[in-house]
């Protein structure tokens, strides 16, 4: 006799499945690595594309020899501090802002705050952390409007102040954060594919030839009681734009001459200019969608030391 029960449609892992409110993804907590004192940094998606690297694992067949692999490249355009925000547990206790902001934040925060001496923090705070502004006009590619966001300090209380108040109204570059071979964890929202039906939704089969009514569609809905669908039967909507999470991505190169390739960079505005990072492996979200970054939560064992990069491969074709 034939069997019944098949696979559910549709993961778990994410419940609800819902579209990110805003493509400024929200990092809930932070990682302070020994000798880090700025705990996290951004940018913008370039493309993806393919490139050789050492192979550093002793117990690989391969080892010290060049391995295709994939990596994902980042323009990380400086960072704006704009100000110093002060916090009591969950409280937001007090802010200063730096004495001089971008003209283009007033694209953002309208009203622009009101510029505060640096001297006017709160008496009782127990975390500071750094509100930063993106700087999109740097990255080249159309886009003048900056992201506001907030990014942890390590270190105690009256350190962080102290941190705060010298990065105060100054650019942070990636080269003051990260270094090749940190592992780290990347935040962004996916590509959006709009409203599908739930068999590119959900992975439901076809109904065979000549079946009534559809074939893209589940062959049932559920039971007469509860007199209601439930949330588990794979149904049409929007797919996409979710803000996800990948842990342990390791940064396998950073330079600040800037990334051109013969025939240009399709999708982003041509070449990258200044400072950029090649991450190996793929990062969620389509070509200059923000990427936040934070050291690594759910460090592997087994850490081995930085792939080396071969440049020759570097000068391929950069592919979507």
């Amino acid at each position: 006799m034939g069997k019944f029960s098949h696979p559910r449609r549709g993961s778990r892992q994410f419940n609800p499945r819902a579209r990110a409110d805003s493509e400024i993804p929200r990092i809930r907590t932070w990682v302070a690595p020994e000798g880090k004192s700025i705990l996290g940094f951004s940018g913008y998606k370039v493309a993806i594309t393919h490139g050789q690297l050492i192979e550093n694992n002793p117990k690989s067949i391969l080892v010290n020899q060049p391995r295709q692999e994939a990596l994902t490249v980042l323009h990380t355009p400086p960072l704006k501090a704009i100000g110093a925000v002060f916090y009591k547990g969950k409280k937001k206790t007090g802010q200063v802002m730096a004495s001089s902001l971008p003209k283009d934040l007033a694209r953002t925060m309208r009203p622009l705050p009101k510029k505060a001496a640096e001297g006017k923090a709160p008496e009782k705070f127990d975390k500071v952390v750094i509100l930063v502004a993106t700087q999109p006009r740097i990255a080249g590619f159309g886009k003048k409007k900056p992201e506001v966001m907030e990014v942890a300090v390590a270190g105690t209380p009256e350190e962080q102040k102290k941190k705060a108040e010298e990065l105060l109204g100054k650019d942070i570059r990636a080269s003051d954060v990260l270094t090749v071979g940190d592992y780290i964890d990347v935040f962004a929202v996916t590509k959006g594919h709009g409203f599908l039906g739930p068999v590119a939704r959900h992975n439901v089969p076809l109904q065979p030839p000549k079946t009534k009514r559809s074939r893209r569609r589940p062959g049932n809905i559920g039971s007469w009681r509860p007199k209601r669908v439930l949330w588990q039967t794979p149904m049409p909507g929007k797919a996409g734009y979710n803000q996800r999470c990948e842990f342990n991505k390791q940064v396998v190169f950073m330079s600040d001459k800037g990334l051109d390739v013969p025939g240009g960079i399709t999708g982003y505005g041509g070449k990258v200019e200044g400072d950029y990072l090649l991450i190996a492996g793929s990062v969620p979200g389509p070509s200059k969608r923000l990427v936040r970054l934070r050291f690594a939560m759910r460090i592997p064992e087994k850490v081995y030391p930085a792939r080396k990069v071969d440049n020759v491969a570097m000068e391929g074709v950069i592919r979507q």
